[in-house]
C-alpha cells in the first residue's frame, strides 16, 4: 500500500516537473528542486533505491520520455518534501570528441543517490535570482 501511495506522489511530482520544464527557465526549475519543503512525514520514510523504482514505474505510465534530469528532480522533490537533504548535480564530460551530460542526487554528505556514471564533472549550479538582482548584474 505504502509503494501505491509513493507512486501517486511521484505520479503528480513527474507531471509537475514536465509542466516546469517546458514553460519555465531551468534556473527556476532547479531551485525548486532544492527548495521543496517538509511536509511533515518521517525522515525514514522512504529508501534511496524504493523511490528510484517509483519513479522507473511512474515513467512506464507517463506519455513522456524519462531522462536522468527528469528522475533527478523528481528525486530532489520527493526527498526535501520528506525533509531529507538532496542535492541536484548535472555533470559534463568531453570523451573522444563527443560532449554528454548528466544528471544525479547526492545527500547532503556528497553520498550519490541515484544512477552514478563514471567521467562526468560536476558544474556549479547558480541559484534563482530575483528580478533586482537580474537588474543589478
Amino acid at each position: 500500500m505504502r509503494f501505491v501511495l509513493l507512486g501517486m506522489e511521484v505520479l503528480a511530482i513527474a507531471l509537475q516537473v514536465e509542466i516546469a520544464l517546458r514553460r519555465r527557465p531551468l534556473e527556476r526549475v532547479f531551485a525548486d528542486a532544492s527548495q521543496a519543503r517538509a511536509r511533515g512525514r518521517l525522515a525514514s520514510d522512504i529508501a534511496p533505491a524504493t523511490l528510484d523504482r517509483a519513479i522507473r514505474t511512474a515513467y512506464r505510465v507517463l506519455p513522456f520520455e524519462p531522462t536522468c534530469l527528469k528522475h533527478a528532480l523528481i528525486f530532489c522533490r520527493v526527498r526535501r518534501r520528506r525533509g531529507l537533504s538532496a542535492e541536484l548535480r548535472i555533470g559534463v564530460q568531453k570523451e573522444d570528441g563527443v560532449f554528454g551530460a548528466h544528471a544525479w542526487v547526492e545527500d547532503g554528505a556528497g553520498n550519490v543517490l541515484t544512477d552514478p556514471l563514471e567521467g562526468f564533472s560536476p558544474l556549479p549550479l547558480r541559484r534563482a535570482s530575483t528580478p533586482d538582482q537580474r537588474a543589478s548584474d
